[in-house]
């Protein structure tokens, strides 16, 4: 892979980034999986109200920072 994404863990899944936005408040969290569609299952499917879920793949300086 690139230098851009972040490195594989030891299981060879990849880091995600999942972004949670509610009520003008943002929390992000490392989620490994084996594809952007694992990822977007391992969060589900939610019901509250103004809220916001965003995957994407995580960069090397978002694994860093955590």
């Amino acid at each position: 892979m690139s230098g851009r994404w972040a490195p594989d863990n030891a299981d060879g899944l990849h880091a995600y980034v999942i972004t949670k936005k509610s009520w003008g408040r943002s929390w992000d969290r490392i989620e490994y999986a084996s594809s952007l569609v694992a990822a977007k299952a391992s969060y589900g499917w939610t019901r509250e109200r103004y809220t916001a879920v965003s995957v994407r793949r995580a960069l090397a300086a978002d694994v860093a920072a955590k």
